[in-house]
């Protein structure tokens, strides 16, 4: 009609704002504030370590920090790390990085130690923690062991809910969603 309005983008690509109708918009930012371990981003062993080195400098001792999206299968190493490399990396925190599918993952000394998880400890159902040939942890774990470290885990403060949520609505704008 007479009314419309017309821009001219002058030859450039024009598209809408995305609208997500199914979004888990927490859970995206509480992922966001781990410690990417990603194989775009990481790819060697020491790569790994150091990340977890530099987030002991930011987070205060005693303070979990959690890791998500390793791959030991493009490491150079081409293993998971170890429990005594994740524990000499942050020996003043409990440690704990998960695979990139989720299912298996890593924690170190201090993780199981707050969790209490001994030789003795068993295997929940559905899950597993590895043991060595002596029957000490290694500190893998598989399904749902991860529960038995997660819930000693503190749970967020409203505030952190908060940045949780505004990280990740930003990176959504960033992306071009305008709606979810």
């Amino acid at each position: 009609g007479p009314a419309t309005r017309c821009i001219d983008a002058g030859g450039r690509l024009v598209v809408p704002g995305f609208n997500d109708a199914h979004q888990h918009l927490l859970p995206v930012g509480m992922l966001m504030a781990n410690v990417n371990l990603r194989p775009e981003k990481i790819r060697t062993l020491d790569q790994l370590l150091e990340a977890i080195r530099a987030e002991t400098q930011r987070v205060p001792a005693g303070e979990w920090i959690v890791g998500r999206g390793y791959d030991d299968s493009v490491l150079d190493v081409e293993r998971h790390p170890t429990i005594e490399e994740l524990s000499a990396a942050a020996p003043n925190h409990p440690v704990l990085i998960s695979r990139l599918c989720g299912h298996v993952g890593m924690a170190n000394t201090a993780a199981l130690a707050i969790a209490g998880l001994t030789a003795e400890t068993p295997a929940p159902e559905g899950g597993a923690l590895e043991r060595d040939t002596r029957g000490t942890l290694t500190g893998l774990f598989k399904e749902r062991a991860k529960q038995m470290l997660t819930r000693h885990i503190p749970q967020p403060t409203v505030a952190d809910v908060a940045n949780y949520l505004d990280r990740a609505s930003n990176f959504l704008n960033s992306q071009g969603y305008t709606a979810i």
